[in-house]
């Protein structure tokens, strides 16, 4: 798999037009971004999973994966 090159300013855009849904999609792309780069399972931590697991902690879980992905 290839990571697809991403425009922040774009996604910004897109997340304020869409009312944050982009937002997401951009997270859940990056989870799986991390996976392909870090060598790891590609379904370790998938990026649907982080973005509903964020949802229902509230943004907790957000900060959790960031400090995970940074240990990868």
């Amino acid at each position: 798999m290839s990571i697809n090159k991403r425009n922040p300013v774009v996604a910004v855009l897109l997340s304020i037009i869409t009312c944050g849904i982009y937002g997401l999609y951009w997270m859940a792309c990056l989870a799986n971004d991390v996976n392909i780069v870090s060598d790891s399972d590609p379904n370790d931590m998938c990026g649907w999973k982080v973005v509903v697991f964020s949802l229902v902690t509230c943004g907790i879980y957000y900060f959790v994966w960031l400090y995970k992905a940074g240990e990868k």
